[in-house]
């Protein structure tokens, strides 16, 4: 097992046994909950020009913005992917794994992409957390499952699933769609 792997492995175990111990009467004490990152919105940037109409040929970035940030998170996980990959070129690394999401960790997430193509795609934006506290208060006001239209013209969605037992993990599951521009 490597170094960060026994790392993850061992910062996820004390976190559990932490969360575990937290006595019953302390469920509704937002100190002990576990809650995943509300999202806002997905939004492009043309490095080009700053605006968020991306033409061919433009370096973009792809930021999945956060509402509110998540809460005894311990372990992060993010991967982004594209109905058509054929059609961008890859800049950053697409799959990001964070140890810890409290601090400095909790930046919205993002990619960086070169678009080659004018027309219509979508992309999918997933995020898996870890959770370290409860998650009583979460579940018993969304179950397993929450889902967010947010009624903009790209048809952004997204999902919130909460998932396991023992060490569970929220995952959210970010869609939207989105124009390349032919160059001017």
């Amino acid at each position: 097992m490597t170094m960060n792997k026994l790392f993850a492995f061992l910062l996820i175990a004390v976190t559990v046994l932490i969360g575990a111990s937290a006595c019953s009467e302390d469920l509704d004490n937002p100190k002990y909950q576990s809650l995943p990152p509300e999202f806002k919105a997905i939004t492009l940037k043309s490095l080009r020009d700053n605006s968020d109409k991306v033409r061919v040929g433009d370096k973009f970035v792809i930021i999945c913005e956060q509402g509110s940030k998540g809460k005894n998170l311990v372990g992060v996980n993010y991967l982004w992917t594209l109905n058509r990959t054929d059609c961008f070129d890859q800049v950053s690394k697409n799959s990001v794994n964070i140890f810890a999401y409290e601090g400095a960790d909790t930046a919205d997430p993002t990619d960086t992409l070169i678009a080659r193509q004018a027309r219509a795609f979508s992309i999918t934006f997933k995020g898996t957390y870890a959770t370290g506290g409860q998650l009583v208060n979460w579940q018993e006001k969304y179950g397993t499952r929450r889902e967010v239209e947010l009624g903009d013209e790209n048809h952004t969605t997204f999902t919130y699933e909460l998932q396991g037992a023992g060490v569970a993990k929220f995952v959210v599951t970010g869609k939207r769609n989105f124009n390349i521009y032919p160059q001017n």
